[in-house]
């Protein structure tokens, strides 16, 4: 297996062992409209709350609550993640090409353990799918999205993404060996939403929220339970 080599953060009891990629996620947030004719290109993962699960053209997944893209070279776009998170993946192939896949997810995917028991190994499956078409030392992945409540810490919605963090960051180690960064915290409003779209032969990841505050963009560490 091919060694990833690793850089270093922060100091003793809180160093962490960060994975140096050679080809990582470039990150843009604002409240920049995407780039229409890019968007207009790219492919749409539509998240619907349904009850069937199928294949969508181009082999990517719809689920009860979750849509999972092609694995392949086109580029990515969602829009209206509001509660809901989401996960790039993006790496090269042997052949020089760089592939991409970008999912959409309720927090009620990872809730009660028969569901997540279900979720897991279609997620799981999906990210071997990844892991087998890409070069380990290109491999990345983020997360974004998710929204907690602006008057508690302690709720559910608060506690909806600390799950999906820590389940997502488990599975995506346990297949790939690293875990995702956390590329936008979660919003700390109901009513703010996020759309997305990632250029794929760029590696460049397009965020778009509305108006900012400190507040608003507050994002949380990977935390274990």
């Amino acid at each position: 297996m091919e060694k990833i080599p690793f850089r270093r953060q922060g100091f003793g009891d809180n160093e962490l062992r960060l994975p140096v990629r050679e080809y990582p996620i470039i990150a843009s947030l604002g409240e920049s409209d995407l780039p229409l004719e890019k968007t207009q290109k790219a492919y749409e993962i539509k998240w619907m709350n349904r009850d069937l699960e199928s294949i969508v053209d181009g082999g990517g997944y719809e689920g009860n609550r979750f849509t999972l893209s092609p694995i392949d070279s086109q580029d990515k776009v969602s829009h209206d993640y509001f509660y809901c998170t989401g996960l790039v993946l993006s790496g090269q192939t042997s052949a020089g090409e760089f592939i991409s896949c970008m999912t959409h997810q309720a927090p009620s995917v990872v809730g009660s353990d028969k569901a997540k028991q279900r979720v897991e190994w279609i997620y799981s499956n999906y990210f071997e799918q990844f892991k087998e078409l890409t070069i380990p030392s290109t491999q990345d992945c983020v997360l974004f999205g998710g929204t907690i409540s602006k008057q508690s810490i302690m709720t559910f919605e608060h506690m909806y993404y600390l799950d999906q963090v820590n389940v997502f960051s488990e599975w995506i180690n346990n297949v790939l060996g690293f875990e995702p960064t956390i590329i936008s915290g979660p919003t700390r409003s109901e009513n703010m939403s996020q759309s997305v779209l990632y250029e794929t032969s760029k590696r460049r990841l397009h965020i778009k929220r509305w108006l900012r505050t400190s507040e608003q963009d507050a994002a949380f560490p990977l935390v274990r339970k």
